[in-house]
């Protein structure tokens, strides 16, 4: 067994400061007469819209096989993501410049199956295929909806909607909420920030997201009927929408987190109700293509899947934030994608500061926010939103707001920097005792703490690090076991690995703090530090000094267990 911890860091990150619906909680539901397959690279070199089995160019008992298990009389295998090619694949972190290797998404495929297929036998016995890299069943994922029944204070900015009285998640009198009136006193927002709805659809004539000129919603997709007409069909987008940037300050309806943005509304729900993780995935890279920052995803599934995980791997090395609900089944787990290191997952929290007893939880979730609140809704109305999503898009409209007041001050903020805010700055739950907690995440966010980091004269550096191997086959105990990026989990227990050392510093003759600076750095697995080597801290902070700062911390190259 040899398994990398994590992947080797290169970036090093510090700020100087001076001050839904329940569904079934173990298993997606596959779509009937249809399975997606990833081709490998060498049989399939330029993926062409439309593909046959006997087009590959394979001989012999591989070929045979292949038409026989995909029975090309179904019909040609649909390129699922038309426009990728594998040149794609070479792209460049939106704020850093920096060039970032992709997922190949230009050979995955959606073939039609007999609808009395055992898809998930079929996708085994794909895999074992040479030619064949994944195959995997079209699970259907579900809307996130739950139905509804200092010194000194810092200032305050409350809109003038009517409705704003009732959006008890912005600000409450038992302080349970996101302080929004205090962040909006710092930034309400920007015009040049895009915040993705990829969900059911968003009301596109609502006047209280757009006034009507397009001007707050752009040009979207319906990838569910594959049209160019986005509009909503279950009153879940709409309320999503409006959570993250309704109309703010115009005497009418609710208020948004964000009073300035652009929404882009992607839908990716069927005709039938079903979403097809396929078709979620199409809509998270065409946000990607087309210039989001934010996708916010209140859907789930308790099953992982390959597709949408390689799109959502290629948002986050491009530099975007991905926001997903962590599920609504009451359980010990978080959904998918939620769960992944590249998205933020997201529970719920009631107007008591406690946990929504709905809401999923566990070691892969990130943040709670407050949920079951007045937001818009289909048709021009308004309504009490609830569940999972509409936590999610909470936590979307308050990276909005840090990415817009990242901008106004320069500060040229990644996706790892927003990431690292909102969980640095979140309240603890009256139930946390500090730190993580697998209930609560890191906290309830807070989108006041997390902008009052940014303001002058604090700023933000980002150096490089020095990565060096510091001891061949050591014994480890990994008092906490520990989880692959593919999902695998490793007991406790002795293992043997090589140990590497992540040094980076930062220095400046105008270098000068009254708090001490904070490091981060970013993780390529949620909650890795939990395997207790480095001690439950991964910004291990070693040195400050008046005019530099210096940080360490350590990564695990695990070979083997000790144990066999």
């Amino acid at each position: 067994m040899r398994i990398v911890l994590t992947n080797l860091l290169i970036a090093f990150l510090l700020t100087a400061t001076t001050a839904a619906q329940p569904g079934p909680p173990d298993h997606a539901r596959l779509i009937e007469g249809v399975i997606l397959v990833k081709f490998a690279p060498d049989v399939l070199e330029t993926p062409p819209q439309q593909l046959r089995p006997n087009e590959l160019g394979l001989q012999g008992r591989q070929a045979a096989r292949l038409r026989q298990l995909l029975n090309a009389r179904r019909g040609p295998g649909q390129k699922l993501f038309r426009n990728f090619t594998p040149a794609d694949t070479l792209g460049r972190h939106r704020q850093t410049g920096e060039p970032v290797r992709l997922k190949d998404l230009s050979r995955w495929y959606r073939f039609p199956v007999r609808d009395t297929t055992n898809v998930e036998a079929l996708a085994s016995r794909l895999e074992e295929l040479p030619v064949v890299t994944k195959a995997e069943p079209d699970y259907n994922a579900s809307l996130d909806r739950r139905s509804s029944e200092t010194n000194s204070a810092p200032p305050r900015t409350e809109p003038n909607d009517p409705k704003y009285s009732l959006q008890w998640g912005y600000d409450d009198f038992d302080d349970t909420d996101v302080d929004a009136p205090e962040a909006w006193s710092l930034n309400t927002g920007r015009s040049d920030v895009t915040v993705a709805v990829v969900d059911d659809g968003v009301d596109l004539d609502h006047p209280d997201l757009d006034p009507g000129d397009r001007s707050r919603i752009i040009q979207g997709y319906d990838f569910g009927e594959d049209d160019s007409n986005p509009g909503d069909d279950a009153d879940h987008g709409t309320p999503v929408a409006g959570t993250i940037g309704a109309r703010t300050d115009n005497n009418e309806g609710v208020a948004g987190l964000m009073w300035d943005l652009q929404i882009m509304p992607l839908k990716v729900v069927t005709s039938t109700g079903d979403i097809p993780n396929s078709v979620s995935a199409q809509a998270i890279d065409y946000a990607r293509v087309n210039g989001a920052d934010i996708i916010n995803y209140s859907i789930s599934s308790p099953s992982p899947s390959g597709v949408v995980s390689e799109a959502v791997y290629n948002a986050n090395a491009s530099g975007m934030i991905f926001v997903s609900s962590s599920g609504n089944d009451s359980k010990n787990s978080v959904n998918y994608p939620a769960a992944l290191h590249t998205a933020i997952g997201v529970g719920a929290t009631d107007r008591g500061d406690v946990r929504h007893g709905f809401s999923n939880y566990g070691s892969k979730l990130d943040l709670v926010a407050p949920s079951e609140f007045e937001t818009t809704a289909q048709y021009g109305n308004y309504l009490k939103f609830g569940g999972t999503s509409q936590a999610a898009p909470v936590v979307s409209g308050v990276a909005g707001l840090i990415l817009s007041e990242g901008r106004d001050e320069g500060h040229n903020l990644s996706n790892n920097d927003i990431v690292h805010l909102l969980e640095r700055t979140a309240d603890d739950v009256q139930a946390m005792d500090g730190g993580f907690d697998s209930e609560y995440g890191h906290g309830r966010v807070n989108a006041y703490e997390a902008l009052a980091p940014l303001q002058p004269p604090n700023e933000v550096s980002h150096g490089t690090a020095s990565f060096t191997k510091i001891h061949d086959d050591e014994k480890v105990d990994f008092v906490n076991g520990f989880t692959t990026e593919n999902g695998t989990f490793y007991g406790a227990g002795k293992y043997t690995c090589d140990i590497y050392k992540l040094s980076a510093s930062v220095s400046s003759p105008d270098f000068y703090y009254e708090k001490k600076p904070w490091f981060w750095l970013p993780v390529t697995e949620k909650g890795f530090s939990a395997a207790s080597p480095n001690d439950g801290d991964r910004y291990l902070s070693k040195s400050v000094s008046k005019s530099s700062a210096e940080a360490t911390t350590y990564f695990y190259y695990v070979e083997s267990n000790v144990n066999g």
